[in-house]
C-alpha cells in the first residue's frame, strides 16, 4: 500500500501529469489518495 501512496503523490505532484487542479481526473486521484492514506494511517500506524 506504500507504492500505491507514493505513486498517487507522485503524480499528482507531476504538472506534465497534472498541470489543472482543478481538473476532475486531479480532484479524484486526490480524494483516492487521501482515503488511502486515511485507511493506512488508521490501520498500519502505531
Amino acid at each position: 500500500m506504500d507504492c500505491l501512496i507514493d505513486v498517487l503523490s507522485m503524480a499528482l505532484d507531476d504538472s506534465k501529469e497534472y498541470p489543472d487542479h482543478n481538473s476532475s481526473g486531479y480532484f479524484a486521484l486526490k480524494n483516492l489518495s487521501e482515503m488511502l492514506k486515511s485507511e493506512y494511517d488508521r490501520n498500519f500506524e502505531v
